[in-house]
């Protein structure tokens, strides 16, 4: 197909960018048939106004039939489906997911960031419950498998209410049976215990987590939580 531009012009107003001008082309097929159609002039670029932040076309992917490109980005109020609260889709942002990461442009912010990083956090704990049950299902034996499966239920739980906490609690009890120097399985014992409102079962196995493990790597910040639930004034002599 060849094509050529006629000359002709229009203009169409758009609500943000102004009046943008379109180039009429004609073209001709090989079995002489022909026409003309309408297209945006991409060579077009509007002023950017101070308060925004210009827009890279060459790394927009877009359909020009379809709208325009972005020229330049605004600051956009939006009202959030979640929390229904007022935020803003800022200019950088909007950069960010049309250049960067190539968004088609019928995307838009539904959420604010708060909770739009709830959302992804709710995602990946589902995805760490899906995978520690799975770990566990082949390698039923592995103690620190099943201390993983422990808190992932513990991590599901506390993010959606709702979940098999007896059994996180049978998994952490398992984990301790096979390796009893695993200490952290106690810990998600009694957290287990702490959402299934079990208080007496809760305080007594963090205090056994307390008295059995020691404040190095990971169970320094497990003993200080332990702690926290207990009552900082608690006393409880570690492993010596």
């Amino acid at each position: 197909m060849t094509r050529r531009e006629t000359g002709q012009r229009r203009s169409e107003d758009h609500p943000l960018f102004g009046d943008l001008p379109f180039v009429e082309v004609s073209y001709a097929l090989p079995d002489g048939r022909g026409g003309t159609f309408w297209e945006r002039d991409l060579e077009y670029r509007p002023p950017v106004p101070p308060e925004a932040v210009p827009g890279d076309i060459e790394k927009q992917e877009f359909c020009s039939w379809c709208h325009p490109p972005h020229y330049y980005y605004v600051d956009e109020p939006k009202w959030c489906v979640e929390c229904r609260k007022r935020f803003v889709f800022s200019a950088e942002e909007q950069k960010f997911w049309f250049e960067e990461l190539k968004f088609n442009f019928h995307s838009i912010a539904i959420r604010c960031q708060e909770c739009r990083r709830s959302q992804r956090r709710g995602k990946a704990t589902k995805i760490q419950l899906q995978e520690a049950s799975r770990v566990v299902e082949e390698h039923p034996d592995d103690a620190s498998s099943l201390v993983t499966y422990a808190e992932a239920i513990h991590a599901h739980y506390s993010e959606f209410r709702e979940g098999k906490l007896d059994t996180g609690l049978a998994a952490a009890r398992r984990a301790l049976t096979l390796a009893p120097e695993l200490h952290e399985a106690r810990f998600w014992e009694a957290a287990l215990q702490e959402l299934a409102g079990r208080p007496a079962k809760a305080r007594q196995a963090y205090e056994l987590f307390l008295q059995e493990s020691e404040p190095v790597g990971r169970c320094r910040t497990l003993r200080e939580q332990a702690l926290g639930q207990l009552g900082h004034d608690a006393v409880v002599e570690p492993a010596s």
